[in-house]
């Protein structure tokens, strides 16, 4: 991202990810036209309407740069840095220390799986890299330690995969935070003694924000 070549763009981000989306929008509207539709990728799609486009508030941050290709790759290496960041507190909510909390998230954006989906231009895999870690760090704190407020948190984590479009990645987020809420039910039950309505109603009431925040 630091040391290729400005001409060099990553894999999908050429085709449909970005940066064509945005030389067509700068060249109708320096024409003074307001392009509706583009015919000429795939079947045709809405340029305004595209799902895959403005909704997702961290693509705003590209807007800054005149220059789109540098927009794109700063908007990778921001991603990755977040979702280092976000493992990094992922750790430390599970009481990991310093140092291994900081090795774990250095390993979770330093391997060749992450190297890959950036060579390639995978952005709905690199849009997900700090959404599901920070999503379970925060219903981790909603739940175990007994701050329902994170419950909003995590909701709001957890809807950006939907805005970032990486729907597969937004479905197995679901059902981690799903295990993560059947984990603490169990827990609760068996290791606290805990009545089964109260625990119940507990675990309802977070999974209800989570998901009154995502909707």
């Amino acid at each position: 991202l630091l040391s290729a070549p400005r001409e060099v763009l990553f894999g999908e981000s050429l085709v449909y990810w970005g940066y064509t989306n945005e030389i067509i929008k700068e060249n109708i509207l320096r024409s003074g036209q307001l392009g509706l539709w583009d015919n000429q990728v795939g079947l045709g799609y809405s340029l305004l309407g595209h799902q895959g486009s403005q909704f997702y508030p961290p693509v705003w941050l590209s807007f800054f740069f005149s220059d789109q290709i540098i927009g794109i790759r700063f908007l990778a290496l921001f991603h990755l840095i977040l979702g280092g960041l976000a493992c990094y507190y992922l750790l430390r909510v599970l009481r990991l220390n310093s140092f291994f909390s900081f090795f774990g998230g250095l390993l979770y954006i330093l391997n060749t799986y992450v190297q890959s989906i950036v060579v390639n231009g995978f952005f709905a895999e690199i849009y997900n890299l700090p959404w599901m870690p920070l999503s379970i760090a925060f219903l981790w704190q909603a739940l175990f330690n007994k701050k329902p407020l994170f419950a909003v948190l995590s909701g709001v984590a957890f809807s950006m995969q939907i805005f970032a479009m990486t729907q597969y990645s937004f479905l197995f987020n679901g059902i981690l935070l799903g295990m993560l809420i059947s984990f603490h039910f169990a827990y609760q039950l068996v290791t606290k003694k805990r009545g089964i309505l109260k625990t119940t109603c507990e675990a309802a009431t977070i999974g209800f924000i989570l998901l009154a925040t995502t909707v």
